[in-house]
């Protein structure tokens, strides 16, 4: 057992002594360096380890390396040619040159540059990094490398994410003592597009004072890392098509979640900032590994799969699948600009500060809000930005890392779970006076009634499980009703009139306006909507999902639909399309940005497949056609 002097906690904040520092270098020195590496991060530590080898690696310096028997590395490197096959990267074994990484240079470099990732998403992620450079008799350079690109950031006029731009700069400082680099290949005209852009001047500087070389591949691949990185900047991204395609992801996304998002000009601003570093990270194979990924599949579980549909736009320009690391952070984005449509008096300022990127800032701010309604808040994305406010533009900081200020800091994450939110919820009112609900206080009420009569063997679960009670009715992003809880039999019509679309939408609606689920002043909405923004709304060959805002005339939520033997062209001034020749419009009627989005995940999964669709035509009336929606989403 490690003895060390007290450690002391005055005015928040931790107090080592200096008996305290000597202590801890004497105990370090006595710790196994296998009792801190789990075998989940020496795979990554052997494939970096025999990335800047400078000399032959055989088991026995594996063995020394990790601190293990010949079996146990055996096992480890078993999984790391699993993981370099999908590199298409094989690791090798001869007498004279020992373990070697062979495949395409820049395949192996995208493996070291993911590896280095995994480790850095660890606490002890630097100490490893540091670990493997003293393996080799290295010392890290990531100071001078920092340098370096900070001042040709500020010489560029370019900012660089936080997170993004330190993986890249441990992976420059690997890259610069790697001893043998292979030939780079790439595509012609992705040269000469890169040889224009402005940071391909930058990245020569780069390969000059890191690398201190003058290779014109080793510029191209650099350029490439920076525009991975960089937070997207329309004066640095001129290109049109850029613009375009974030004008039809948004147009996209609006018509397949049926949301219509409040300040078009900011989600522009913003989607476009992280699209173009995306856009170079997918078409590039730079992997970017999302922290929350899986967190976000689950507490967003409905948006995430229409934005992922919403994101074909992308998926077109780059030529390439959307990774699910990159979905999830699309999904933060556009889950950070949901409308909660709540008004309550604001009586004090936040300040939240999230440097993991704007997608993460944008969702930590939309959650502070839902949970602190008289809270106005402002946002950081860099701890220099919140340096540079005065004390007086906040009352309180929200953080995702500790920030010096002498107003009450209060340490988070972007994405709490339930009980997290409660934790932060009742720190919060102890020391302002703010009105948070009462489920905090109903909570420790019921573990208090429950402790007189009964044993609690886990207080954090019982914590959880009477908090996912209490937040059952509360908003959350899981959508709510079934799509045939919302379309019911009598909301289905058909007609054989020819009309055009205008007519179409007007009488599709008309059974939610009988119903008192909308008003007139939706339908001209609707319409004024499709006139805006094109023909988005037909979401599917033949089929068409119209909607516009709430706050637009809806009363209720609910689902329409309308059945046209003679189609409607929704070609609009666009070139003529087939599938724009629509057969069924479903009108969407929603009261808020989430109550609908579990009914519109599972139509958009009948959409999928055309056979699907074909089915749904062929119906000849209501029931039938309701029916066949039922036995569809059973299937």
């Amino acid at each position: 057992m490690m003895k060390i002097p007290e450690i002391v906690l005055e005015d928040e904040k931790v107090i080592f002594s200096e008996e305290s520092k000597v202590a801890w270098k004497a105990e370090k020195k006595k710790l196994r360096k296998k009792d801190l590496i789990l075998q989940d991060e020496r795979v990554y530590m052997i494939i970096l380890y025999t990335f800047i080898k400078t000399d032959i690696i055989s088991n026995n310096h594996y063995q020394e390396f990790l601190q293990l028997s010949k079996n146990s590395v055996l096992l480890d490197l078993r999984k790391v040619k699993e993981i370099c096959e999908r590199y298409k990267i094989d690791l090798i074994y001869s007498r004279n040159s020992g373990y070697e990484l062979k495949g395409e240079e820049y395949d192996i470099r995208s493996l070291v540059s993911y590896s280095i990732g995994k480790i850095l998403s660890l606490t002890i992620g630097e100490w490893l990094i540091n670990y493997i450079f003293e393996s080799w008799e290295y010392t890290s350079n990531k100071e001078i490398i920092n340098k370096v690109i900070i001042k040709l950031s500020k010489e560029y006029n370019v900012t660089f994410t936080y997170d993004r731009i330190k993986e890249v700069i441990y992976f420059f400082d690997f890259l610069q003592k790697r001893k043998n680099s292979f030939k780079l290949n790439f595509d012609d005209k992705d040269i000469k597009y890169l040889e224009q852009h402005p940071l391909y001047k930058m990245s020569h500087f780069i390969v000059k004072d890191i690398f201190y070389k003058n290779c014109e591949k080793e510029k191209i691949y650099i350029t490439i890392r920076l525009l991975s990185a960089l937070q997207g900047n329309e004066k640095v991204y001129e290109e049109e098509f850029f613009k375009e395609v974030t004008k039809n992801i948004i147009a996209r996304v609006q018509a397949i979640t049926g949301i219509v998002f409040e300040n078009p000009k900011e989600l522009f601003d913003n989607l476009f900032e992280h699209l173009v570093p995306a856009y170079f990270r997918i078409k590039f194979d730079i992997v970017s590994k999302n922290p929350y990924t899986a967190q976000i599949m689950e507490e967003y579980n409905e948006l995430y799969y229409l934005v992922e549909k919403g994101l074909e736009p992308l998926a077109e320009l780059t030529g390439k699948a959307i990774p699910e690391d990159e979905v999830a952070y699309f999904t933060v984005h556009f889950g950070g600009f949901l409308s909660l449509n709540r008004e309550e008096k604001r009586t004090y300022k936040g300040l939240s500060i999230c440097p993991n990127g704007i997608s993460s800032s944008l969702i930590m701010r939309t959650q502070l809000k839902e949970l602190f309604p008289s809270i106005v808040f402002s946002s950081v994305h860099s701890l220099e930005e919140a340096k540079a406010l005065r004390i007086e533009d906040y009352d309180m900081v929200f953080s995702t890392t500790y920030f010096q200020t002498e107003k009450q800091l209060f340490l988070t994450k972007p994405i709490l779970n339930k009980v997290e939110q409660e934790i932060l919820k009742t720190e919060v009112s102890q020391n302002f006076d703010i009105e948070v609900g009462i489920q905090n206080l109903d909570i420790q009420k019921l573990i208090k009634a429950i402790e007189q009569h009964a044993t609690i063997e886990n207080r954090k679960e019982l914590y959880e499980s009477i908090s996912n009670i209490l937040y059952e009715t509360d908003r959350n992003y899981e959508g709510g009703k079934n799509l045939t809880e919302l379309l019911q039999e009598d909301l289905i019509k058909f007609t054989n009139k020819k009309m055009e679309w205008q007519e179409a939408i007007s009488i599709a609606a008309d059974p939610l306006l009988k119903e008192g689920y909308i008003n007139g002043n939706y339908i001209n909405a609707m319409i004024s909507m499709v006139k805006k923004m094109g023909a988005y709304i037909v979401l599917a060959p033949k089929v068409a999902v119209p909607h516009a805002r709430p706050e637009e005339g809806v009363a209720k939520l609910g689902v329409s639909l309308l059945h046209l033997d003679q189609p409607v062209d929704f070609n609009m001034d666009s070139e003529y399309d087939e599938d724009k020749e629509v057969k069924l419009i479903f009108i969407l009627a929603a009261v808020d940005s989430t109550g609908h989005l579990k009914a519109l995940k599972q139509l958009s999964k009948i959409l999928e497949d055309e056979e699907n669709i074909t089915e749904l035509i062929d119906a000849t009336n209501a029931r039938e056609l309701f029916n066949k929606i039922n036995e569809i989403l059973e299937r």
